[in-house]
């Protein structure tokens, strides 16, 4: 070590020592950290950003929002690994210190302790610059940097370069703002991330008044040892957040600018959770410098973004929440309102103000209320009003409620007007929406927006879907931004205005379920269409040309007759739906980049040759078309096709011979049809994993070789062979289909349905002798004519429920297997609905009236439906779906 040791006194020397040996004390003992919730595995990821086997200086960042941990975390890396280290130190709270000392000072500090030179401070400047650069270079140190807030406080430490310590040396500095790690040039960024769920209830496990049972079967519960007080304490956290906490994470609010605070705000109440692209739309109407400012706030650990959705940690939005009550205590002077019975006294009492700029209410927690003409009069300054519910599609309750003549006055500043419900016939008259960015107002009482032409140049999205008594929409000509329309379910909407036509921004327009739409425009102008649906339009007779970079066209359920001509142009479609069009007599030409073509009920005859040019296609649904009697060769050249569904076309006869392979094809359904023989080419489809032939009336054998399938013989998955109802097949002899079942258990989902006269002694042994194995590894359904159960089933009893007593070994059993018997109605009958099975297996002890259920079994035989003679059905349930814990106990 270098340092000076000369001309000390003995009590000098004396104390040398002495520190010396509680410094060697210190990294013989075990760390501060060892007992924290979910510290191990931070700890594991930091060592591997460490490098700690390599020679070079490595500098690593601990980035996370204020309070997310990043002190805590680098101890604990710290405790575990300096005394790897000749010298080390922790200097904590680094930007508080150099409010109070200067930089030199500081870093004069850091190095004494490093270096162990406590005299260092007593040399001449340029001669202890020397000696320090000199002793660092030699020596294999650990610092940790915490809470540094700028990078000039690194340089002004002289702390964040490479070459200035020796081989081996690492640096951990921790800030809430990733700039100063970026510019800082440091080898990797570490992001501390929250508690997940089974950390965060181990921390609260350790509040006194809560504490935490750990089951057998690892669950976790908590159990309140006094819920008044938990309660209250709970609640009041929620009302009053702790100080320290909002102390702490203020620090990163309060170095924002004025601007960028606003941004942070409005994203805390109104954006939290919503998705990016969305929310940047509407607040780039707002602030000038919107995405330099939102990557400061990224920066800084205020928000995330994740999955395209915009995110802020509940404790950072409970101290927007806090910032905002401290304006003021009377809610209506408050820039923002989300809080629902501050909202609830601000509305029901008029006491909004101009300083209201936004108010974000989920109504399904408010009770039903009757607002006024003029209840937003004064609020002048609103720019965002969002009154949602959490689960639109099922309520169907109107809590709040208009005058006849509706609302009065709505802000010229409104940006997002988003109102559940909203429950005027119109907007206000004098209604302006120039700075309007998304208007939704889904399942409304809205008859017709306004009358006449708005410039709405910063309108981007309009949402009125499920608003059944919208009879128009306005002329949308002068929404030149206009990228989203969602008009769907609106059930009185007769036409759709032809300035739509226009709009050359529009990416979206969904317009199904529209049962009364009878005109929409002849032409889609935008370059940009990406979506069209215009489905269960019943009416609608032709659909508009497209253009640009149309990827999903949507017509099912629609009058018309063929696809637009404009469509075999466009390059980019992935998916075409015309099931249920009744008209669709031909095959549609269309793009060769298509993926998904969907042409269930229609009355397609045959499929033409040139299919084989649709190269990408990749999906192919042609179920129930009924007149549908042949497919081409050429089919075993889509090399992209996956699933080929064919289901209950009852004049395909034949499938055609595989003349090459086909190696993406993993489904093939041709349940319903006429084919009597599957042609011995299918042994091209090397992948197939589920056959599905139901119901195949006319069926009569299975290929012999149908077990030499690769995917069949080498099975690595859950694959599927389903033959139900199949009147003419007979089970193969035992060198095929029969023999593979009993060679190979395990690894088909079996479902078999023979009829009594086409079934054999022997073969129905061989079935059921596949459940009495019990080396099944899946569930297994099996429907044979009969009323007798196999005496195998021990545990035998009238009625819809048995009662047996396990044996002690049972846990180590393979699985359940179950029996029951549907006899059949005198005279039979023609049943109006499905048969559904179910079979409930409960567990407990002799004396226990509580009886935990250890799993259902259901299965729907709809085979069943036409009952002629008795039916016997055998169920199979495999432990590995049983709650084994429940078995054992």
């Amino acid at each position: 070590m270098c340092s000076l040791r000369f001309g000390r006194s003995e009590s000098e020397l004396i104390e040398a020592i002495a520190g010396d040996i509680l410094k060697k004390l210190y990294k013989m003992s075990p760390g501060h950290s060892m007992n924290l919730v979910g510290i191990e595995e931070h700890i594991k990821r930091i060592e591997s950003l460490l490098c700690m086997e390599s020679k070079e200086v490595r500098i690593i960042g601990i980035w996370g929002m204020g309070g997310i941990g990043k002190t805590t975390v680098a101890r604990a890396v710290f405790d575990r690994i300096c005394n790897q280290f000749e010298g080390f130190h922790f200097l904590s709270n680094v930007r508080e210190n150099l409010r109070r000392h200067t930089a030199v000072d500081l870093r004069n500090k850091l190095l004494s302790k490093i270096l162990d030179a406590d005299n260092l401070l007593e040399k001449p400047p340029s001669l202890a610059v020397a000696f320090t650069k000199d002793c660092l270079r030699r020596e294999k140190v650990l610092i940790v940097l915490d809470d540094v807030d700028n990078s000039r406080q690194l340089q002004e430490l002289s702390l964040g370069v490479h070459d200035l310590f020796g081989p081996g040396s690492r640096i951990l500095i921790t800030s809430r703002d990733k700039q100063v790690l970026v510019k800082n040039e440091v080898d990797a960024i570490y992001q501390v991330p929250g508690l997940n769920n089974q950390d965060a209830l181990r921390l609260l496990s350790l509040n006194e008044c809560l504490q935490e049972e750990l089951s057998e079967e690892g669950s976790h519960r908590i159990v309140r040892e006094d819920r008044r007080l938990c309660g209250s304490a709970l609640n009041k956290l929620g009302k009053v957040p702790n100080p320290e906490i909002q102390n702490v994470l203020r620090i990163s609010y309060d170095g924002l600018d004025g601007e960028q605070q606003q941004i942070f705000l409005d994203i805390a109440f109104f954006f939290n959770g919503a998705e990016w692209s969305h929310s940047v739309k509407v607040l780039d109407s707002c602030y000038s410098s919107l995405h330099s400012d939102i990557s400061i706030l990224i920066d800084k650990s205020l928000i995330t973004i994740f999955q395209n959705k915009l995110e802020i940690h509940d404790t950072l939005q409970e101290m927007a929440y806090s910032i905002v009550r401290e304006e003021s205590k009377n809610p209506g002077k408050r820039s923002r309102l989300c809080d629902h019975e501050d909202i609830y006294q601000v509305l029901k009492k008029k006491k909004g103000t101009e300083a209201i700029e936004g108010i974000c209410l989920d109504i399904s927690k408010m009770p039903e209320m009757h607002l006024e003409s003029d209840t937003f009069a004064r609020m002048n300054c609103l720019r965002f009003l969002k009154f949602y519910h959490p689960f639109y599609f099922v309520d169907s309750e109107d809590k709040m409620h208009l005058p006849l003549s509706g609302l009065k006055y709505l802000s010229d500043e409104l940006r997002y007007l988003h109102w559940h419900r909203f429950p005027a016939k119109s907007l206000p008259k004098n209604f302006c929406g120039e700075n309007i960015v998304d208007l939704t107002l889904h399942s409304s009482r809205v008859e017709q927006l306004w009358t006449g032409v708005q410039d709405l140049v910063n309108l981007r999205s309009i949402d009125l879907s499920r608003s059944p008594y919208l009879l128009e929409i306005p002329d949308l000509s002068r929404a030149k931004n206009l990228e989203y329309i969602d008009l769907s379910f609106c059930e009185s909407l007769h036409e759709v205005h032809s300035s739509i036509q226009h709009l050359e921004k529009l990416e979206i327009l969904l317009l199904s379920g529209c049962k009364n739409l009878w005109i929409v425009p002849k032409r889609i102008e935008s370059r940009f269409l990406r979506i069209l649906d215009l489905s269960h339009c019943k009416n609608v007779r032709k659909c508009p040309e497209v253009s640009g970079y149309l990827e999903e066209l949507m017509l099912q359920g629609t009058a018309i007759e063929g696809v637009p001509q404009s469509i075999s142009k466009v390059k980019e479609i992935k998916i075409l739906d015309l099931s249920g069009c009744s008209n669709i007599t031909k095959f549609p030409q269309i793009s060769g980049n298509i993926k998904q073509l969907r042409l269930l009920w229609t009355v397609i005859e045959e499929v033409p040759s040139s299919i084989e040019f649709l190269a990408t296609l990749g999906v192919l649904e042609m179920n129930f078309c009924e007149q549908l009697h042949s497919l081409p060769t050429s089919i075993c050249k889509l090399k992209c096709l996956e699933r080929l569904e064919l289901s209950y076309c009852p004049k395909l006869e034949s499938f055609p011979e595989i003349l090459e392979p086909m190696e993406s094809l993993k489904c093939l359904d041709l349940s319903g049809t006429a084919i009597k023989e599957l042609p011995s080419s299918i042994k091209f489809l090397s992948c197939l994993y589920m056959l599905q032939l139901n119901r195949c009336d006319n069926l009569v054998s299975l290929p012999s070789f149908i077990e030499k399938l690769p995917v069949l013989k080498y099975l690595k998955r859950k694959q599927f062979l389903v033959l139900k109802f199949c009147k003419l097949l007979q089970i193969g002899s035992e060198a095929t289909l029969g023999r593979y079942t009993i060679e190979n258990p395990g690894q088909f989902l079996f479902l078999f349905v023979f009829p009594s006269l086409f079934i054999y002694a022997h073969k129905r042994s061989l079935l059921i002798s596949v459940l009495q194995s019990g080396k099944m590894k899946r569930e297994v359904t099996i429907i044979l004519p009969g009323s007798e159960i196999p005496g195998w089933f021990s545990d035998q009893s009238m009625g819809s429920s048995v009662a047996i007593k396990l044996p002690t070994n049972c846990h180590q059993h393979n699985g359940f297997a179950f029996g029951m018997v549907f006899v059949s109605p005198d005279p039979p009958t023609e049943l109006q609905c499905n048969r559904i099975f179910i079979c409930e297996c409960h567990s407990g002890g002799e004396n226990d009236e509580h009886h935990d259920v250890i799993f259902n079994l259901s299965t729907c035989a709809y085979e069943l439906r036409s009952v002629e003679s008795d039916q016997m059905l055998l169920l199979y349930n495999p432990c590995e779906f049983v709650k084994r814990g429940c078995i054992s106990e």
